[in-house]
């Protein structure tokens, strides 16, 4: 897509630590017609397969998306 730029986080699972401030900086910088797609990687269901609920049901949804569960 034109005019739009997507940011990848590949290093770690989940948001990164002060994300709202990198947000603040990238939208202070960038110019106003572009826009900001911003990625992550995370746990989807496919993943968690082999885990039953009540293994998974411990813990909250941030930290199912986050965490290395298996």
């Amino acid at each position: 897509m034109d005019g739009v730029f997507e940011i990848k986080f590949v290093g770690t699972k989940g948001i990164p630590d002060n994300m709202p401030g990198l947000m603040n900086t990238i939208d202070i910088i960038i110019p106003a017609h572009l826009d900001i797609i911003y990625s992550f990687i995370g746990n989807v269901w496919d993943n968690l397969t082999p885990l039953t609920w009540d293994r998974v049901g411990i813990y909250t949804w941030d930290e199912i998306f986050e965490e290395e569960l298996i």
